[in-house]
């Protein structure tokens, strides 16, 4: 992301751009520190997929 012309100086700016994934990277550490269940946070540590078991529905 880069800031509006509009919101520059002339000379630029002093400000490093700053990417999407640099915004939304800290995002899935806070969302498993809320809501991961143990094997996603043990798969995350390890770099490696989760995939969750699907339940079947009983209705």
């Amino acid at each position: 992301m880069e800031p509006l012309p509009a919101f520059a100086d002339p000379d630029g700016t002093d400000f490093e751009p700053v990417s999407v994934w640099e915004r939304a990277s800290g995002n899935v550490e806070e969302y498993l520190r809320v809501f991961g269940r143990p094997e996603q946070l043990s798969a995350r540590r390890e770099n490696r997929p989760y995939v969750a078991d699907v339940a079947e529905a009983t209705t």
